[in-house]
Formats: structure tokens, sequence, C-alpha cells
């Protein structure tokens, strides 16, 4: 039969060496862990290889020169030989408005200007303003300084020299 003194000595051994033990496992999880990744950054994982299970795709042939009165032809090759039928249903996610910034007008015109387009804008309405294009009159931009969408519109319709001077071709 074990007395009260040895029964609290094997108990705070225990107690010890459990701790010990627990400390032990984190830290060889925290090794590991920051071992595999490094790993993973020194020898990262092979690409899968294509299968081609639909063979090579043939290549795009484009007409030598477009017209302007467009007479392009286009096909729809699906499987089905139509457009595929939508679902009567969509998950909608919350999408919440971006606050206004102070900065934002001078992130549109530094915008402008790396598409080299003329930095001083016009406003057009509260938070969209307008650049335009000293070099090619027919090229703008309108940018939405709270949500930062854009459009870069060139008026095509007004020049029709670009379809007879320039020509497409795939390679």
């Amino acid at each position: 039969m074990s007395t009260l003194t040895e029964t609290a000595y094997y108990t705070r051994r225990a107690v010890n060496w459990t701790i010990l033990g627990v400390i032990g496992y984190i830290i060889l999880r925290i090794l590991f862990s920051i071992l595999t990744v490094i790993w993973i950054a020194l020898f990262p994982p092979k690409a899968p290889l294509p299968n081609h299970a639909f063979n090579k795709l043939p290549a795009l042939v484009f007409p030598q020169q477009a017209t302007p009165s467009g007479q392009l032809n286009f096909q729809l090759q699906t499987i089905q030989g139509t457009v595929p039928d939508a679902s009567p249903s969509a998950t909608v996610y919350f999408m919440p408005k971006s606050a206004s910034n102070l900065l934002a007008l001078n992130q549109a015109q530094s915008f402008a200007k790396n598409l080299q387009l003329d930095p001083t804008p016009i406003q057009e309405t509260k938070n969209i303003y307008r650049f335009n294009d000293t070099v090619f009159p027919l090229r703008m931009l309108r940018f939405d300084i709270i949500s930062s969408n854009f459009i870069l519109r060139y008026a095509y319709e007004q020049d029709l020299s670009i379809f007879s001077e320039k020509k497409s071709s795939a390679k």
C-alpha cells in the first residue's frame, strides 16, 4: 500500500511530464509546419500535365481584311448547338458600397495618366469624371471615383479608316 507522500510524488512527476509532453508536441508541430512551408516554397509541386481530352484546338483563321459593313459570319459551336438554358435562380451576394475617399480623384488622374490620357478631369456627375485624349480625340475614359469602375471608349464608328488600314491575322 502506498503512502500519501509517494502518491503526491508520482502525481507531481506525471503532471510535470504531461506538461513537458504538451509543450514538446506544440513546438514540434510548429517546426513541422514551418518546415513544410519552406519545403513547398523551395520545391513547389509540378503542374498537372495537359490531358488533351478534346485534342488540340484548330488555329483561328481571320479574314485578310475586315470591312466596315461588317460582313463577318459567326457560328455558335456548343454541344447542344444552342445557347444553354440558364437556371431559374442564382445565388445573390451582398456587395457593400464603397465609401468616398479624399484621394479618389487623384487616383483617377493617375490612372488616366498611366493610360496616356490628359489627366485634367471633366466632371460629368458627382462621382463620374471624364478624361479625354489629346492625341486621339475619339478616345475617352469615364471613371467613377467611388467604385473605381471605368469605361475606356474609342468611337470607332466615327473613324472607319481603322477597318481598312489594319489587318488581323492569327499565327
